[in-house]
Formats: structure tokens, sequence, C-alpha cells
């Protein structure tokens, strides 16, 4: 039995990486990276700057780790996780899929049908 000398192997297996890797079918079948979104946010009003001010006030409520997780739940959940939040039904759900990325979690109250009663409530079960 002939051994194969290891550098041999080794630019095989290079090989067959490489090829893998620019193959079309890999192509496909890698996710595309999310597009960096420019910020949705317009001009914010007075009332809405007051709004998000109370928010981020509430928000305050939590330490820095559960802010970040709380951010990533809303920029990424599916829709019935959105639902099983309290007072975000069906439509309210959709409308933080559309509004997303948020800059953070407390940026929701600026989404029509999420009062400021209903961010505190959703952030007391976040504690």
């Amino acid at each position: 039995m002939k051994h194969i000398p290891i550098s041999l192997c080794i630019a095989v297996a290079s090989l067959t990486i490489f090829v893998f890797l620019t193959s079309p079918a890999s192509a496909q079948s890698k996710k595309a990276a999310p597009k960096k979104v420019e910020s949705k946010s317009k001009k914010l009003t007075d009332e809405q700057k007051v709004e998000l001010k109370k928010a981020q006030e509430i928000l305050k409520q939590l330490d820095t780790y559960k802010k970040g997780l709380f951010t990533r739940l809303l920029n990424s959940s599916k829709k019935t996780t959105l639902e099983a939040l309290p007072g975000i039904g069906s439509a309210t759900a959709d409308r933080i899929i559309a509004a997303r990325p948020l800059e953070s979690s407390a940026h929701i109250v600026l989404i029509k049908g999420i009062s400021l009663k209903t961010y505190s409530d959703i952030v007391d079960t976040r504690k």
C-alpha cells in the first residue's frame, strides 16, 4: 500500500473546497446577507420625541443585556412570536416587522397601535 504525500492531500482538499464554494449551487443555497437598511425614521415631531423619551425612561427598568435581547427580539422574531407579546395583535405585529430595523426597542412606540401603556406592559414581561 502506497502512502499519499500530505501535500497532495492538502492540495486536493483545498481544490475541493474552492470548487464547492464557487459553484452556482452553493451560491444559491447561501442566504444573502441582509442589506443594511437606511434608518426609516423620518424627522420626528415634537410629540413623537416626547413619546420616545418616555419609552426610553420605561426601558431603563431593564439591564443592558436584557435591553439588547429585547431589541433583537423585536428586530428578528417571527410574527407569531410578536403576537405573543401583551397588546400586540396581527396588524401591529405586521407594522413592527415593516418598521425593522428598530434602533432600540423604545422606537416601537412610534408605531401605530403601540401606546406607552402597551410598551410598559411588554417591558414588564422582559424583567
